[in-house]
């Protein structure tokens, strides 16, 4: 499941980027496209997030927290843009730039999200294992000892 959904990111963006960025005529907003941009987005997320939390975040009934949704947005317009003139990105590369920055700062524990406060990934406890064995019965030759 994504993050976000392509009415999220119609919200946030104006009308005519949409379809700028997901029809190559740029006359109407293609939901596939979106998607997939979601999905893509959402994919990289969860390689941040899954360094710190247990996926699929969604899971036993935990709801996406809304700063998600809005970064999954950011990165999903920033890769939709990339493939506009590059005086069309700058704008979108900086709030993708801002998304992952803020991504590191949660997995390195300098922010953390309340909504999904008790769902860390938390290291077990160290366990050293030895084995022992009886006396070789063959030599290195072979031969029966």
């Amino acid at each position: 499941m994504s993050y976000a959904v392509p009415a999220d990111l119609q919200s946030r963006y104006p009308q005519a980027r949409l379809a700028e960025v997901s029809d190559p005529t740029g006359m109407a907003v293609q939901d596939d496209k979106l998607e997939t941009a979601l999905a893509d987005a959402t994919a990289e997320m969860d390689g941040y997030l899954g360094r710190r939390y247990s996926l699929p975040l969604e899971s036993g009934g935990a709801s996406i927290p809304p700063v998600l949704q809005r970064l999954c947005c950011d990165i999903a317009i920033y890769r939709l843009m990339a493939l506009l003139p590059k005086e069309a990105v700058a704008d979108a590369r900086r709030r993708y730039d801002d998304a992952l920055a803020w991504l590191e700062d949660l997995v390195g524990g300098r922010i953390q999200l309340a909504d999904l406060a008790g769902r860390e990934l938390t290291a077990g406890p160290s366990v050293r294992i030895a084995a022992t064995s009886a006396p070789r019965v063959f030599n290195d030759l072979g031969d029966f000892r």
